[in-house]
């Protein structure tokens, strides 16, 4: 069996400020009255408290001195430049981004990515310890558990794009990625004619986990010069309702990799029992339970080295994010081949049993066979800002 790091404490957000001595270090030598001005954001955010832990009691072999301002702000540099933001060019200036985007970037992308950059650090240190004569790097899975339209989606492809910049083969795939074919669907669907909740993609029963695991575990042993293909799923196709792209289409990428970022809003949920999903759900959230027990789920979530869980206050904000992405995609694939505005809200109906069933257990316990690996969980607002736990 793979050993995997099990770090001393788990790091959670809002619970305690940022630490002072660390945001000090960063600090230091900065006189530019912009640079202090956009340090100050990161300093100010949730997220940094649990950035500094992770780096400072972590690990033995880093320090507060590991991460410098000049890094911070070089990250956020790359990341307005991969992402349009501020003036143009390759260094867009960061004084010029709005206070949105500053927010986006300092005190949530970037203290995302440097408690993952950590976490395979921890990985890579805790390997060599334990198999001095092998020198393969191992992969790095990090599951992300958000709401739909929460923006999980962008934040991993940001991920991705910073851990490439760094020399770094890494990868994003989505539970998405892994529904039923179409003609499996509605199979399903005609299984349980009554069951609003399997009458369309979105509830477990809906994908084939088997094609997850598969697919992690192809990718964490692909040796140099193999080539995996990710399985891709089309949302607009069949009106809209769906189907898995054809494989012809699927992206590749060649071993070895080093990191992969597993994205899902139901990911890391866990079965709560035929009397709690009657309770929460009726009969209904009862058979979507009963698939997350007996499909192998849980096998998926257990090859998650560490995790991100993206938390909110009300799941009603989901229909908001979810109109939003949408419209969105309506402009790209055409009023056609997507969903009306009432064909969203009767889509989001759908998942809000499982939302009032899992998301409790998720926030209070962590995820599904998580097992005490490193989970980073932290709150955002209806504008997808972190802030501290409520």
């Amino acid at each position: 069996s793979r050993e995997v790091f099990v770090p001393r404490q788990t790091s959670v957000l809002g619970l305690e400020g940022p630490e002072g001595g660390f945001l000090k270090a960063m600090a230091d030598g900065i006189n530019d009255s912009d640079s202090a001005a956009l340090l100050s954001v990161f300093s100010s955010s949730p997220l940094a408290s649990a950035s500094a832990s992770a780096l400072s009691s972590g690990s033995e072999s880093l320090s507060t001195s590991d991460v410098s301002s000049s890094r911070l702000l070089s990250l956020a540099s790359r990341c307005a430049s991969h992402l349009n933001l501020g003036t143009s060019g390759p260094s867009p200036s960061l004084a010029s981004l709005s206070s949105t985007e500053r927010n986006r970037l300092l005190a949530y992308y970037v203290p995302v990515y440097l408690w993952c950059e950590n976490l395979r650090e921890e990985i890579i240190k805790q390997k060599k310890m334990k198999e001095a004569e092998n020198d393969s790097t191992p992969t790095l899975v990090v599951g992300v558990s958000a709401p739909q339209g929460c923006g999980k989606t962008t934040l991993v492809e940001e991920l991705a794009r910073l851990f490439r910049d760094d020399g770094v083969n890494c990868c994003n795939v989505s539970l998405d990625d892994f529904y039923l074919r179409g003609e499996q669907q509605d199979e399903l669907a005609a299984k349980h004619p009554e069951n609003s909740l399997l009458q369309f993609r979105g509830n477990f029963g809906s994908h084939d986990p088997d094609l997850g695991i598969r697919t992690i575990d192809a990718l964490r042993q692909a040796s140099k010069g193999d080539v995996v293909k990710l399985p891709r799923y089309d949302k607009a196709l069949r009106g809209g309702r769906g189907d898995r792209a054809p494989e012809s289409t699927w992206p590749q990428v060649t071993g070895p990799v080093d990191v992969v970022l597993l994205e899902g809003w139901s990911l890391g949920f866990t079965p709560v029992g035929e009397e709690r999903a009657v309770s929460d759900g009726g009969p209904e959230l009862a058979q979507v339970d009963k698939y997350l027990n007996e499909m192998p789920y849980g096998d998926l979530h257990e090859r998650c080295d560490g995790w991100i869980v993206v938390q909110i206050e009300d799941p009603k904000v989901v229909f908001e994010w979810r109109l939003q992405q949408e419209v969105a995609l309506r402009k790209v694939k055409g009023d056609e081949n997507c969903l009306t505005d009432e064909q969203v809200s009767d889509f989001v109906d759908r998942f809000m049993p499982a939302y009032k069933g899992y998301l409790s257990g998720l926030y209070a316990n962590g995820p599904h066979r998580a097992n005490g690996r490193p989970t980073l969980a932290f709150y955002v607002d209806a504008n997808r800002t972190p802030f501290a736990s409520p």
